[in-house]
């Protein structure tokens, strides 16, 4: 990859999104230059194809420039219906020099685009921001992380990388932790838990052999995931009429 991307900046394209801000590369490189950031993340449109939704837009509401601290504090957490992660796919703008000494993007790996970013929020000390959408997230059943619960489990591995990357930088190891264990929590919710309805079913045993799995993680998510009443109701009615029907009212 490297090869070919001999640039100062890099922005990189994720499977079958595009672009809709012609714009925003400026936007991007304005925001590095006036504040020294590495890295800037930006808003999406998320278009749900055959699903029968609405377009829905995708904005943290932050400012231009986002301290490491508040992300620290922040990131996975989610408040009022909205989860705190960046939109790390193809808004993301870069300095090349800092993807090559994270080694991002080199050869298979799963969800490369969002270990890049978390760990560029745990090595710099601020990140840029932009609240309008820079491109379309088509959301559709052929998804990597939403073709099967092998590729979701692999992806959600990507938390460990971050803990160790954090050790690596000395980070304080709690903060660390807390980081790997929200991000299982989220990840849980948003990619193992469909992928593994949708190849297991929503039965009492499909629920036991789920929790036994998430085991594999972190021996307190299977705990975490019972006692969310959000996450439970979610499995228990996912893919279901009564789950379309909720859908097509948010």
């Amino acid at each position: 990859m490297y090869v070919y991307a001999t640039g100062e900046y890099g922005h990189y394209l994720t499977d079958d999104d595009y672009f809709i801000d012609s714009d925003h590369l400026k936007k991007a490189i304005e925001i590095i230059k006036k504040y020294n950031v590495k890295v800037v993340f930006s808003a999406a449109v998320s278009r749900y194809e055959e699903y029968e939704r609405e377009d829905k837009i995708f904005s943290l509401r932050l400012n231009e420039v986002v301290s490491r601290r508040w992300w620290l504090e922040n990131i996975c957490k989610t408040k009022y219906g909205l989860t705190y992660f960046p939109s790390c796919g193809s808004g993301t703008v870069f300095e090349i020099k800092k993807a090559k000494k994270l080694n991002a993007f080199r050869g298979q790996s799963y969800y490369g685009d969002y270990e890049f970013a978390v760990k560029c929020i745990l090595s710099d000390p601020s990140m840029g921001y932009i609240n309008d959408p820079s491109f379309v997230a088509r959301r559709h059943k052929r998804e990597d992380g939403r073709t099967s619960y092998n590729n979701a489990f692999r992806g959600t591995l990507i938390f460990n990388n971050i803990y160790d990357f954090g050790c690596e930088l000395n980070l304080e190891r709690k903060t660390s932790e807390k980081i790997r264990f929200r991000g299982f929590k989220y990840f849980t919710m948003g990619f193992l838990m469909p992928n593994w309805i949708n190849e297991n079913g929503n039965s009492l045993s499909s629920l036991f052999g789920f929790l036994k799995e998430l085991k594999k993680f972190d021996r307190r998510l299977s705990l975490a995931t019972i006692f969310n009443i959000n996450t439970m109701i979610q499995f228990m009615f996912y893919n279901t009429p009564i789950y379309h029907k909720l859908e097509d009212l948010i």
